[in-house]
Order: C-alpha cells, then sequence, then structure tokens
C-alpha cells in the first residue's frame, strides 16, 4: 500500500497539523477554534496591540520555502483518501465521481510573521492579559494558535474516474478544478499548479494552555 499524503508529510514535518477544509483566510496569528474544528477564532495580534511592547509590534507575513530537507513528495490517493487529498491542496471535484490520483508536489512554502515572534514572547503577553484584560484572555484560552501555514506551492496531480468497476484517464480533466488563486494548466488527464499561496494544506503552531503554549503535533 503507497503511503498516504498525511504520513509523507508526517515523517517530514512532525510538528505539522492538517486542516480540515481550506482555509484561505488562515494566517499566522489566527486562533483557530480547535485542531477538530479548524473555524478561525480570533487573530492574536489584534489583542496584542493591547500589550505593551507589542503596539508597535510589525505583523506583517512574507512568505518562502519551508525549512526542509525537501525531495519531490510522490504518492497515490484513491476514494475517500483522493477527495481528501484533493480538498487539502485546493482542488474543486465532482462529489459523486470516484477517484484514484496520482500526485507529485515540487514545491512548499510557509507564510510567516515577517518580524521574528516567539512562543515566550506570547507567554508574556498571555500572563498581561490574564491581569488586565480577562476577557481577551478567557476568549483565546484553551484555542490553538497558528504560527506557520503551509502551502504546496507546485504540484501536479494525474486524475482517473471509476467507471464500471474500473479507473480510467479523465481526459482533459474536465471533472476537477482549481478552487483558489494559483496558476494551472491541464495536460491529458493531468493538472499542474504552480504559484498556490492561497490555500493552505497545513499549520503549525500551540495550543493556548492558560498562559503556557503547548506544541501540538
Amino acid at each position: 500500500m503507497n503511503p498516504s499524503f498525511e504520513s509523507i508529510m508526517e515523517k517530514m514535518i512532525p510538528e505539522i497539523n492538517f486542516l480540515t477544509v481550506s482555509g484561505t483566510s488562515i494566517r499566522p496569528g489566527s486562533v483557530l477554534e480547535s485542531l477538530e474544528k479548524d473555524i478561525e477564532y480570533g487573530y492574536l495580534p489584534t489583542y496584542l496591540k493591547q500589550v505593551p511592547g507589542f503596539r508597535d509590534k510589525n505583523f506583517d507575513t512574507v512568505e518562502g520555502p519551508y525549512d526542509i530537507q525537501m525531495e519531490n513528495i510522490k504518492g497515490e490517493a484513491e476514494y475517500g483518501a483522493a477527495a481528501t487529498f484533493m480538498k487539502m491542496i485546493g482542488l474543486k471535484f465532482d462529489v459523486n465521481k470516484k477517484y484514484k490520483l496520482k500526485f507529485e508536489i515540487t514545491d512548499i512554502i510557509a507564510k510567516r510573521f515577517k518580524e521574528d515572534i516567539y512562543p515566550m514572547d506570547i507567554e508574556i503577553a498571555l500572563k498581561y492579559l490574564r491581569k488586565h484584560n480577562r476577557q481577551a484572555y478567557r476568549k483565546l484560552k484553551g484555542h490553538f494558535l497558528v504560527f506557520k501555514v503551509l502551502y504546496a506551492n507546485q504540484y501536479k496531480v494525474t486524475v482517473e474516474i471509476e467507471k464500471s468497476g474500473r479507473f480510467e484517464a479523465d481526459v482533459n480533466v474536465k471533472s476537477v478544478d482549481v478552487e483558489a488563486d494559483a496558476n494551472y494548466k491541464k495536460e491529458e488527464n493531468s493538472i499542474i499548479v504552480s504559484h498556490n499561496s492561497s490555500v493552505p494544506f497545513g499549520v503549525i503552531g500551540y495550543q493556548i494552555k492558560s498562559t503556557h503554549l503547548t506544541e501540538i503535533d
């Protein structure tokens, strides 16, 4: 059995947390309800602007290669695993069809804070909010804080569809399209995507527990 995309990525990036939906608005500083419900619950810099030492801090973000020794990531997926994979990398597809995919990812990028912000900095801010703004502190406590957002920046997916009990090529990839802003082209039964920095497949971050951040992997 071929390893899944998730298992391949977990070996390369043990700290990764996969998104259950394509969260195009998720960014560094986003506070998610939980890892099981990756719904945006708030944006941390909104609250940090109240904290001395953070009021003039720059929360702009930058994109760049993720710091891993990367080889091309290749694999296969079919049925439910194929549908999950397509959702994660930002492909739209016909939910009434059953798919078999071959994929190759050639570039992964990360979005992070432009100015270095460390977990210790956030913990100091949480202690301040617990003392001076209990309402904000209670809103953040227990949720998941995003530090980095990961994207499959360039990839190729070859698509087959089940017909009469066997898989056949989806000629011209008629049943699959790109969900968000990215460059792409279709060749035979493959779709080739580049410059995808709008649909993330995973995040790296911390659970906010009391005034401490706990890494989740």
